[in-house]
């Protein structure tokens, strides 16, 4: 095996690590890219760069102990009918015998 092969791959070290895009995980890249995208349509650069960085920090704030998937752990909890799983259980189930 080429010694260059293996760094192609990217292995995660968590299970249930969150998808990146370049440096950030996906919803903290769409936080940040959604403004300044429509700012710069709007003619309004600056001011959409700033409200998606201010939107960034709080989001990186509210996920500030180290889940990353916080949110959608909490859109599952509250709204476990929307997601539909198949497999997994209703969040209001608290005991299985």
């Amino acid at each position: 095996m080429a010694a260059g092969t293996m760094e192609a791959y990217m292995i995660p070290r968590r299970l249930d690590e969150p998808e990146r895009w370049m440096f950030w995980t996906v919803d903290e890249a769409l936080i940040m890219l959604a403004p300044s995208v429509f700012g710069m349509m709007a003619g309004f650069l600056a001011i959409g760069a700033g409200i998606g960085l201010a939107g960034f920090l709080a989001l990186r704030r509210a996920k500030g102990n180290g889940q990353a998937n916080l949110g959608l752990y909490a859109l599952y909890w509250f709204f476990p009918n929307i997601f539909g799983f198949k497999a997994t259980p209703s969040s209001c189930v608290r005991r299985y015998v």
